[in-house]
């Protein structure tokens, strides 16, 4: 120890030695197999960090029975194995034998110690196994492969699979899953096959805890190599496959129940309320999902309001209103003749292509007849002359020849779509051709409404009949060549030739449809043993494709349906809208005039059937909306007229008991729902008929209660039968059954499962299919399924597992940091499709599809010239984009890059001031003191809380919304919309219950309570006499009577026989109130009233003062 020098021996050298000594005692541990654990574990020191990594060295030895030099050799280089090195390529064929003594040597199998070679040339790691030969580092790593596999009990290439679902695992190196003895640093980041390699024991030891505990936990659970890699690595190509499958077949399961206004049909509501409803629902459902709300997925929390603003609606007057009741029929018949006239279709009823204009306003859809007028106008009018019964016909229009027979054809049909002749050609009103001044008026071109629109229309069903023959290209069919005087043998021999020359693809389709139909037979190349038959093969496969093209180009006039009713609804809608709608309701008058059921509302451009039918669909707007509404029949039945019943309902809107619709709003429906209530319900100036106006306005909130709970009954039935689909459908994907999918479908991607993971498919099957967030979402579910169904994990157990190990939290988002970047200032997900990730005065810019860097290198902040970094980025509720940073002298500066904007622009903002209502108080509204003490105050829709005796400062948290009151103080409902506005007095009671008043309601602060009216509650007095009408004893005393009604005496000054009498003010009150403390009496003494004597009590020897 000391060696033959004559040097002295420092005190550092006696310290180390003492220390190494002890450490070997205290470890038991020999001086060899401690000298090497320090030298080759603990880099020849000892420190804290040696002792971790000798603690484990000494566990694992405990825990797999192996002596101190083969567990260190698991992490270290295994130094005896020097001599087995060798040069040149390991997997070289010259190298055959000397790879069978080293797998000999080893104890390791050929073909394993090739895959360890291979594995880690794949993965490219470029510290062991190169060309040029193999070392001591390539050594040792065969060895502890070897080793590790032995001790284990598993075969390499399942220690490789192990290896491999830990490197898959997120979580692995960030959380102690596993009952590792102590961590032993550095496994931040790394790669476990880099860490098995060597060079670290600290990441090794780790790596060899985490090996066994693993393995061992797979034996426990029954888990094989390839269960776990299933768990952790699902997303393979098989898995991609079955992903594309289920959401398929999620797409066609939920098309098939997709909901339609039939779902909301019912006794109550009708065809078109029940579509009124499916629209709003729709409309809400798409403002909290950002899809198209095809699904009515309305959240919990917004049915109620959802429901109350469809019952609402019904009574607006839309386009949609008059869809689908035959008003564009001749629209149709119109469109479908002028397209025919003007060549784009065919009279077959196909599409002519080469007609089709490449822009939609090139497309001619009516003449230009103008020219025509005057001329026209004379011959029509000079038929009128000429007959009591004038009619003109087609021929008729031949004196008109500066026009071709197809002009003559469209402007004679104008007349009879315009309306001034019928089918017959009769003319309908001949008064109008008998003035002159009425050619100017004289319409002859197409009265087509919204023309604009109506050709963009036309136009993309013209393209799409056009595409859709490229699109989808047709087969070669298997009866095509069946005339062709040849054998099966030969038909196939025919088609192979065909398709290896190209004419058709490996599928059989035709690769060029639009060639074959204008090919000849020279250019038609077959094997020369068909020669003979080329002109039958050629014309078999155009007269195919003929027919194949000819079936996508047919137009019916069926198929212009949906976009005349449109256009025709669009119109009807803006004819009504200049006189007979009121902010899209029906004006008063037009109500009355549609009372009569014989009524019609004649409309210019239409028909008297038609007007007949926008009459009838009115009327139903008019019932679908009367019982959500005040009955105006009723007032009338009480007496009032026209101009007091609109005084009534505007006196009521104001008052808030009706919205300007003339519905009860959703915060007074439990009031008014209730009938008692009519009892304090009182209106200034209508006292006589408050009861019956209450009454009025108890029907409507009955109805509007019962048909709020119809609808949010069908949303929830719709989201219930939605979810059993989802699971159903989960169940047979994920191979686990129902109760447990739903519970990892919801540990996973949330309670809005449906809207996450179905809605995208059916708004856009491809892009939902390419989407690397629900791709990633079904990706861990399938991996959790496969886990829970190998160890049988419940539905309970599956919560709680997600719960207890946080393994949501746990997920990480594939956003690689760029090299040399570990940490980020902030980082905004922007709506423009990128992510923006903010380091110092650099951007980093990655695809928010992908998560990839869109650019390899990082942007400065030259756009935000002011900012030096970034210290916050959001997106706030409103869309609106925010970056708040500083500049180079440490000075705040925030832009903003408004939704829908490019450009981001700088704003003066304070941040962190706090809204207080009680900063320019003048008053407090209300004020009391809870059961523990403590003092609130309300201002506006503000209160305060203080907690102690010092009022020095609030409670922290406070100033709060009054709207937020209810459930921070821990209760569990929401408190009416009409306190949180403002309130008007509190207090806490006796019953222990705090009472909170606005206007004329009062709140009891409890469980289950509701807004009640203040009236007939509060204030009332106890009156025996009133209560009893009984009179025990009375007394004059000066001007005034005392009466006396069981224990309460009441005081009259005025005379008694005055009309109105009423009690003195503070009366009546208690009789001992009155007379002071006195026993009551067994005897009442009365005796007559004597202005000389004054009233004395008969039991007291006070007299009454």
């Amino acid at each position: 120890m000391i060696g033959a020098g004559t040097l002295p021996i420092a005190i550092a050298w006696y310290e180390r030695v003492n220390r190494f000594v002890r450490l070997a005692r205290r470890t038991g541990m020999s001086f060899v197999d401690l000298g090497l654990v320090v030298r080759l574990c603990c880099a020849g020191r000892i420190d804290a960090a040696a002792l971790r990594h000798l603690a484990v060295v000494k566990h694992l030895c405990g825990s797999l029975e192996l002596p101190v030099g083969a567990v260190v050799r698991l992490v270290a280089p295994a130094e005896e194995l020097a001599e087995l090195a060798g040069t040149g390529d390991l997997l070289a064929p010259a190298n055959a034998e000397y790879r069978r003594t080293l797998a000999t040597a080893l104890g390791l199998a050929e073909r394993d110690l090739v895959a360890t070679v291979v594995r880690y040339r794949d993965r490219r790691i470029e510290t062991v196994f190169p060309n040029s030969g193999t070392g001591l580092a390539e050594l040792s790593l065969l060895h502890r492969i070897a080793r590790l596999a032995t001790v284990l009990g598993l075969p390499v290439t399942d220690l490789f699979t192990v290896l491999d679902a830990l490197a898959t695992d997120p979580s692995i190196q960030r959380f102690t899953s596993f009952p590792i003895l102590i961590g032993t640093g550095g496994t931040q980041g790394l790669d476990v096959d880099r860490v098995l390699a060597g060079g670290d024991p600290g990441p090794g030891l780790w790596l060899v805890q985490t090996l066994v505990a693993v393995v061992r936990w797979m034996g426990t659970t029954g888990l094989a190599a390839a269960d776990l890699a299933g768990v952790l690595r699902a997303g393979g190509p098989a898995d991609e496959e079955a992903d594309l499958a289920l959401l398929e077949r999620l797409g066609e399961a939920f098309g098939e129940i997709e909901p339609t206004a039939e779902a909301f049909w019912s006794e109550r509501f009708g065809e078109r309320a029940a579509q009124v409803i499916h629209d709003v629902a729709a409309g809400a459902a798409a403002v909290e999902s950002g899809t198209a709300g095809r699904l009515l997925r309305v959240a919990a929390d917004r049915v109620a309001r959802t429901a109350h603003e469809a019952l609402a609606e019904l009574g607006t007057v839309a386009g949609n209103d008059f869809l689908g009741l035959g008003l564009g029929d001749r629209l149709v018949a119109k469109l479908y003749a002028n397209l025919m006239l003007a060549g784009y279709v065919a009279p077959g009823g196909t599409v002519v292509p080469e007609r089709v204009p490449e822009e939609a306003d090139e497309l001619r859809l009516r003449g230009d007849f103008r020219a025509h007028r005057d001329p026209l106008f004379a011959l029509v009018a000079g038929l009128c002359a000429a007959s009591d019964n004038p009619s003109c016909y087609l021929s008729d229009l031949a004196a008109l020849t500066d026009l071709d027979d197809a002009g003559r054809t469209e402007l004679y049909d104008n007349l009879v779509f315009n309306g001034y002749l019928a089918t017959s050609g009769e003319v309908i009103a001949p008064d109008f051709f008998a003035d002159p001044a009425n050619a100017a008026a004289f319409a002859v071109d197409a009265d087509i409404p919204d023309l604009a629109t109506v050709a963009a229309d036309v136009h993309a069903l013209l393209v799409e009949r056009l595409l859709r023959f490229a699109a989808d290209r047709p087969a070669l069919g298997p009866e095509t060549f069946a005339t062709l005087p040849v054998g099966e043998q030969q038909r196939a021999g025919i088609v192979d030739s065909l398709t290896f020359n190209g004419h058709l693809d490996a599928d059989g389709r035709y690769t060029d449809p639009g060639v074959v139909v204008t090919m000849t037979v020279a250019e038609l190349r077959l094997s020369a043993e068909f020669h003979p038959y080329r002109h039958r093969v050629l014309d078999a496969m155009r007269a195919e494709v003929v027919a194949a093209r000819d079936a996508a180009y047919a137009l019916v006039p069926e198929d212009l349906t949906d976009l005349a009713d449109a256009a025709v609804a669009r119109r009807v809608a803006e004819l009504l809208a200049k006189g007979h709608l009121r902010d899209g309701r029906l004006t008063d008058e037009t109500a009355a005039l549609l009372a009569d059921p014989a009524a019609t509302l004649p409309l210019p451009g239409f028909t008297e059937p038609e007007s007949a039918t926008i009459a009838y669909q009115l009327r139903v707007v008019l019932d679908d909306a009367r019982p959500y509404q005040l009955d105006r029949a009723a007032l009338a039945e009480l007496k009032f007229s026209d101009d007091e019943a609109r005084r009534l309902a505007r006196q009521l809107v104001e008052a808030g008991y009706l919205t300007e619709t003339l519905t009860v709003p959703a915060d007074r429906v439990e009031y008014f729902g209730y009938a008692p209530n009519a009892v304090d319900f009182r209106l200034p100036g209508l006292a006589d008929y408050s009861a019956d106006i209450f009454f009025l306005l108890h029907a409507v909130a009955t109805e509007v209660a019962a048909g709020t709970a119809e609808i949010a009954a069908g949303l929830a039935r719709l989201a219930d039968e939605q979810r059993a689909l989802l699971l159903a459908t989960l169940e047979e994907a994920l191979g686990v059954p129902a109760a447990t999918a739903a519970a990892i479908c919801d540990a996973v991607v949330g309670v809005r499962a449906v809207e996450l993971l179905v809605e995208p498919v059916l708004d856009a099957p491809s892009t939902a299919a390419a989407d690397p967030d629900l791709r990633r979402a079904l990706r861990r579910m399938r991996g959790f399924a496969r886990f829970a169904a190998a160890v049988a994990l419940g539905p309970d157990e599956v919560a709680a597992a997600f719960l207890d190990q946080d393994l949501a939290g746990k997920f990480s988002e594939p956003l690689a940091l760029p090299a040399g970047i570990d940490r980020i200032d902030a980082l905004l997900e922007s709506a423009d499709g990128n992510v923006y990730v903010f380091h110092g005065a650099d951007v980093w810019v990655y695809s928010a599809a992908s998560r990839q860097l869109v650019d390899a290198q990082p942007r400065s902040l030259t756009t935000f010239a002011a900012l030096s970094s970034v210290d916050a980025a959001f997106t706030d509720a409103a869309g609106a984009e925010w970056l708040v940073g500083r500049d180079g002298e440490g000075a705040q500066h925030t832009f903003v890059r408004e939704a829908g904007h490019p450009r981001w622009l700088r704003r003066a903002h304070e941040w962190g001031a706090v809204a207080n209502a009680f900063a320019d108080a003048t008053r407090i509204d209300a004020a009391f003191v809870d059961e523990g003490g403590r003092v609130y105050l309300f201002h506006r829709d503000q209160y305060v809380r203080y907690s102690g005796a010092d009022y020095a400062t609030v409670d922290e948290g406070y100033p709060r919304r009054i709207a937020e009151w209810w459930e921070t103080e821990g209760r569990t409902a929401p408190l009416p919309a009409r306190f949180r506005q403002s309130l008007d007095a509190a207090f806490h009671g006796r019953d222990d219950t705090t009472y909170l008043f606005a206007g004329d309601s009062f709140f009891a602060v409890r469980d289950g309570a509701v807004a009640e009216p203040i009236a007939g509650a509060w204030g009332r007095i106890a009156n025996a006499l009133a209560e009893t009408g009984r009179v025990d004893a009375t007394y004059v005393d000066g001007s005034a009577l005392y009466v006396f009604s069981g224990n309460q005496v009441t005081r009259y000054t005025g005379l008694v026989e005055s009309e109105g009498l009423v009690a003195d003010e503070g009366y009546p009150r208690r009789i001992e109130a009155q007379l002071g403390t006195c026993r009551p009496s067994s005897r009442v003494v009365w005796r007559p009233p004597s202005p000389t004597r004054r009233a004395r009590c008969t039991c007291s020897r006070t007299a009454v003062p």
